[in-house]
């Protein structure tokens, strides 16, 4: 598991900017998505903007 863990950590370091970028944008789109999924489970109206899904610390 360490050993893992540390070629993990070496490829992380490796990352340029756009990768992070990439990184971002991908992990925001999938937390709009999950959010998307439950408020359809839950039968929510009107989706947060996006706005107010950052200020409140979801972002």
């Amino acid at each position: 598991m360490q050993e893992y863990l540390n070629s993990f950590a070496a490829q992380a370091r490796q990352l340029t900017v756009v990768g992070i970028v990439f990184l971002v944008v991908t992990s925001i789109m999938m937390m709009k998505n999950i959010e998307a999924a439950f408020n359809r489970i839950w039968r929510v109206g009107s989706p947060a903007r996006l706005s107010s899904f950052c200020c409140t610390g979801r972002c």
